[in-house]
């Protein structure tokens, strides 16, 4: 039950977090960044030509995958009996594939961009755990 109640708070940090940078990007407003350059470094990653996969922002992507597992975790906590075990599979593939989604990214910053924005290594370090949690209890 707990573990639930985490991966609502993750699913959450996760959603504004995205929110945060769609906006930035809607707005053309500057995200501020302390790591790997500060703000010209975040914005240079977040704007980059990797910044969409298969013509979809990844913020987007990221915006409706943790707002599907904050609804879902809620599903288990308040009608678990409505949510079957395949729909713990399926949380399990989603978030492996966001764990997956992460680390090719955050490879992406590492050794393409060279650059790094912290607020998408949050991101990364959510999936992780999310992915963690959804693996060691369900």
């Amino acid at each position: 039950m707990y573990e639930l109640l985490v991966i609502i708070v993750l699913a959450a940090a996760g959603f504004l977090i995205s929110l945060r940078i769609h906006r930035s990007k809607k707005t053309g407003e500057k995200l501020v960044c302390f790591i790997g350059g500060g703000k010209k470094s975040c914005n240079e990653v977040v704007e980059s030509e990797y910044s969409k996969t298969l013509g979809i922002p990844n913020e987007v992507a990221g915006m409706v995958y943790y707002a599907s597992v904050f609804i879902f975790a809620l599903g288990f906590v308040f009608v678990p009996d409505i949510l079957g075990s395949s729909f713990l599979w399926a949380a399990k593939i989603s978030s492996g594939a966001a764990f997956l989604a992460s680390m090719y990214f955050v490879g992406i910053q590492a050794f393409v961009l060279k650059k790094f924005c912290e607020w998408c290594l949050a991101t990364a370090v959510i999936n992780t755990l999310i992915f963690g949690i959804n693996w060691m209890f369900f």
